[in-house]
């Protein structure tokens, strides 16, 4: 067995309070979403991943990367005087 992708799934809990048996599972919204507005930000954001011709594992492998620099250099950063 080989994997050829990966599929990610996010949960929004769009309604006034969070539903506190999903609080780790989904992220709270709790004003209106704009559906129509998501799915065609969404269609773009695929397009345009697409036209990179790169693999998924490719793109998360930069995230990561990105993700350790940010964190060596929060690590580096020298204390701002006062705070």
């Amino acid at each position: 067995f080989d994997a050829t992708g990966k599929q990610y799934r996010y949960f929004v809990w769009n309604a006034a309070a969070m539903n506190p048996l999903l609080r780790a599972q989904a992220w709270h919204v709790a004003r209106p979403l704009d559906l129509a507005a998501m799915r065609a930000a969404a269609k773009e954001l695929d397009a345009m991943i697409s036209s990179w011709g790169t693999t998924e594992d490719e793109l998360m492998g930069e995230y990561k990367q990105i993700q350790r620099s940010a964190r060596e250099k929060n690590r580096n950063a020298k204390p701002s005087i006062g705070g």
